[in-house]
């Protein structure tokens, strides 16, 4: 009875093995969006636009990377404001500027894509927006990396007024989703976002003098998985910055960085090794035969 039961048990280790083997019909997922909304500076409660006769002198460099992939093509390099969005797989049903989560309606198709788009200015009426996404799905034997950047996005403005500026206000909205997902024994797949504004005083020009910079926990974050496991984080707030000590008649630059990044593999266990898993479990099976064949 008992050399039956070990048999019993090694079967049916052998059989789960060989089950998780074969299965593996999902895949991995990795998403991340960063979307900041509603980004103005403002001075003792005004917004500061590039309107009147002290208006700042203002100049907009904004630069967009939109997406990056390894080994693959679809690299997207541009320094559009409204990035067109990068993808390798099944890519057909995918939108531009579509920065929901893709996998979430569609669990049948292999893709990686990336997209950027940067809208307004800090010194416009209405400020500006910035949404970036990253995603993969993978349903086959492959790693991918995907990449969103609105960055750098930079400001320049000279202040035409008399004696020291002092505290400025910079406030915005931002909704972060990360989702990492894997249903296989050997998936792997993480996401991140990051966010970080830097003020330096370029007044004598180059890259000037540092002032300050500025980064939030909630909007650095990353999550990851390792086999069979789901990992998720979401952030939907509002954020304030306040700059002190700025000077009259000096030239600023506000550098922004703003990204969205996944990266993802997906493993089957090869053939080889299904088959011999499946044929230890065979081996027991026969041998309980045996057994029970003496026994009766």
């Amino acid at each position: 009875m008992n050399f039956g039961k070990k048999i019993g048990l090694g079967l049916a280790a052998g059989v789960l093995a060989t089950g998780l083997a074969l299965s593996a019909q999902a895949g991995v997922i990795a998403y991340s969006t960063l979307q900041v909304t509603n980004f103005q500076i403002t001075a003792g409660g005004n917004q500061i636009v590039a309107t009147g006769p002290k208006a700042p002198v203002i100049t907009n460099a904004t630069r967009n990377e939109a997406v990056f992939f390894s080994d693959q093509p679809g690299v997207v390099h541009t320094n559009a404001t409204d990035a067109v969005m990068s993808c390798v797989g099944d890519c057909g049903g995918i939108g531009q500027n579509d920065f929901s989560r893709v996998s979430a309606g569609d669990s049948t198709i292999h893709f990686a894509r990336g997209d950027a788009q940067l809208t307004g200015s800090l010194l416009s009426i209405g400020g500006a927006s910035a949404n970036t996404v990253a995603e993969t799905q993978l349903l086959q034997n492959e790693s991918s990396n995907a990449g969103g950047e609105a960055s750098t996005s930079s400001f320049f403005w000279t202040i035409d007024i008399d004696g020291d500026l002092g505290d400025i206000e910079l406030a915005f909205d931002a909704y972060g989703k990360l989702y990492t997902f894997s249903d296989i024994l050997f998936g792997t797949a993480q996401a991140d976002f990051d966010w970080s504004l830097t003020v330096r005083d370029v007044t004598g020009g180059g890259n000037g003098v540092l002032v300050d910079e500025f980064s939030f926990d909630e909007l650095n974050q990353s999550v990851a998985v390792a086999g069979i496991d789901t990992a998720e984080y979401e952030i939907d707030d509002s954020f304030n910055i306040t700059v002190s000590g700025l000077l009259a008649d000096r030239r600023y630059r506000l550098i922004i960085s703003h990204n969205s990044d996944v990266e993802a593999t997906y493993f089957k266990v090869p053939e080889p090794v299904s088959m011999a898993v499946l044929g230890f479990g065979l081996l027991g099976l026969g041998g309980l035969a045996a057994r029970r064949r003496k026994t009766a």
